[in-house]
């Protein structure tokens, strides 16, 4: 992570995928220390791997899917397709949590950040690779909303 002080430019491009850029943009936004406070409040790590996998394994369900024919990957495909929608409402839920909660659009970056991270990693694949960058495009979209 690179501190609100530094340019991105001064760290080779390859690198530029692994720095959360997003956490650094919500912090140039934020307009009282109220708001910075609660940015300390992070989500564990199992849970956004939680929210990945749940993900994952929606696009996954897509792309074997993908690869059925007649009704049965009609009906897989369908399943595939609630089981994104589900995965990708659930990120951000605001139910109760043993951990304190940051501000949602916040926690929505920080997986949308991570799926693009997946979404470098898996080029090869194009189902996931475009599930991923749907997915995340999603999420950012309704963090924007707030």
């Amino acid at each position: 992570m690179i501190g609100p002080d530094q340019d991105l430019n001064d760290f080779p491009r390859w690198i530029w995928p692994y720095i959360n850029i997003a956490r650094i943009a919500e912090i140039a936004r934020l307009k009282n220390v109220r708001q910075i406070e609660d940015m300390n409040a992070r989500v564990p790590a199992v849970a956004i791997n939680a929210h990945m996998m749940a993900i994952i394994s929606a696009l996954t369900l897509r792309k074997a899917a993908a690869s059925m024919d007649g009704e049965l990957g009609k009906q897989f495909s369908v399943a595939a397709s609630r089981a994104l929608s589900v995965a990708i409402d659930d990120c951000g839920s605001t139910g109760q949590k043993p951990w304190p909660i940051p501000p949602k659009a916040i926690f929505l970056r920080e997986i949308a950040g991570q799926l693009a991270m997946a979404a470098a990693e898996l080029e090869g694949d194009e189902v996931l690779h475009s599930g991923l960058k749907e997915a995340m495009s999603e999420i950012l979209m309704r963090a924007d909303k707030g």
